[in-house]
């Protein structure tokens, strides 16, 4: 596939802090990307820094082949969704979406025919005369995210767009984000914190740390093959112990495992760990069982929903784990 968005050598600093060091980074043309990572990564950052909001102290930024670095915000043909919807409480919904239109010079009858469009595509018609203040959360969003699409940009980025909703509203947005960037083909850019969010919609993840690209790559390959020690214990659950605690001796730190590659017995098994139950969380369609290991509390996801005492005796038969050197994922250990 064709990369529409390129960052090279790209690092911004805030004072002292550098907030961004991107080495390389592409984005390939018609994808959902989420841009993930903790609190402080540089996720905003790199956003602002495609959009033009702000501009890098050094490195260069491409679209579609061609150098935007110092091009401002109007000239880089991008829609920004933001956080707070940035809707115009004075003007209708209407008038809200036509404005980049006006902006540009458009005649009135074409911009006519390109709001009725949008808002049908985002099924708000009913409130084209509304205020922004007469609208609920998800529908400002999608006010905003008509108004960013209107233009018809190469790219869309989206700041932490669904964090203001409410738990039900988000979810139903998420999978609305991404049905909509299928049906327009639209290059998608997705900042947030939330995890499950990010897996639900992503093609391909960018995990950010300390303003750095740690690894690219779809949610699943993220998940069950991650590079380095950082991604593996910050993507989903993971459980990790000293090596000794399995009786390895090949050079290894630790090993990490998720909670489902591993099973739980009451019974001695053959290559298990021994450990003691301290507690269990009902979770409905499965239990998680917290079990003391060392000194070391790990999690094992329990399908069976089975339920264990305080202070049982419990053996771990671990199926899949990640060897740790270094910092560094060195490789997957099939221990069943």
């Amino acid at each position: 596939m064709t990369e529409i968005l390129v960052l090279e050598n790209v690092v911004k600093k805030f004072g002292k802090i550098v907030a961004l060091n991107v080495d390389r980074l592409g984005i390939e043309e018609g994808t959902y990307n989420v841009i993930l990572g903790p609190s402080g990564a540089g996720k905003s950052t790199m956003l602002r820094i495609v959009a033009g909001l702000d501009y890098p102290d050094s490195g260069k930024i491409f679209l579609e082949g061609k150098d935007i670095t110092d091009k401002p915000p109007w000239e880089r043909d991008i829609g920004f969704v933001f956080q707070n919807y940035a809707l115009y409480p004075h003007i209708t919904v209407y008038d809200n979406i036509a404005m980049p239109l006006r902006v540009k010079g458009l005649k009135e009858e074409e911009i006519k025919q390109r709001v009725t469009e949008v808002l049908k595509i985002m099924s708000i018609e009913e409130h084209i005369n509304k205020y922004p203040r007469q609208l609920s959360g998800g529908q400002q969003q999608r006010v905003a995210l008509a108004r960013a699409i209107i233009k018809r940009p190469k790219l869309l980025l989206l700041d932490e767009p669904l964090s203001n909703l409410d738990a039900k509203v988000r979810i139903e947005l998420r999978s609305y984000l991404k049905s909509l960037q299928r049906q327009l083909n639209i290059t998608a850019l997705h900042v947030t914190h939330d995890q499950s969010e990010a897996m639900a919609i992503a093609d391909n993840l960018v995990i950010l740390h300390d303003g750095a690209v740690e690894q690219v790559g779809s949610p699943k390959e993220v998940y069950e093959n991650p590079k380095t020690t950082f991604v593996a214990t910050f993507i989903g659950m993971l459980n990790v112990l000293p090596a000794s605690a399995f009786k390895l001796t090949d050079g290894f730190d630790a090993l990490g495992f998720r909670p489902e590659n591993a099973e739980i017995s009451e019974n001695k098994v053959e290559g298990a760990i021994e450990g003691e139950v301290k507690y269990v969380e009902y979770q409905g369609d499965e239990t998680i069982i917290y079990v003391d290991v060392e000194n070391n509390s790990i999690r094992i996801r329990d399908r069976e929903n089975r339920f264990f005492e305080a202070g049982k005796k419990v053996y771990i038969k671990i199926k899949k784990a990640f060897a740790f050197k270094d910092g560094k994922v060195v490789k997957v250990v099939e221990l069943s």
